[in-house]
């Protein structure tokens, strides 16, 4: 059995423009995929993790980091540091 509450909610959809009612939908289909993400992979955060560590500790990557500092030392000197 639908709750009143629910009805309340499907009938304050209804009233919305079509463009908002189609935003909500997406909205709301991603939070379901999210969600279900979420608890099929429960070690997916963990493994993120994971590579983002190692591709901390990892030599050639700090060697880019280095370089692409390097390339953008002169936009440093536009005074923009306080954003």
């Amino acid at each position: 059995m639908v709750s009143l509450t629910l009805l309340e909610i499907e009938r304050s959809i209804y009233a919305l423009p079509p463009e908002e009612q189609l935003w909500l939908l997406e909205r709301i289909a991603r939070h379901l995929r999210e969600q279900t993400n979420s608890t099929t992979q429960p070690s997916n955060h963990q493994n993120r993790l994971e590579e983002l560590s190692a591709m901390a500790c990892d030599p050639q990557i700090e060697a880019e980091l280095v370089a692409i500092n390097k390339e953008f030392a002169m936009t440093e000197m536009d005074g923009l540091t306080s954003l």
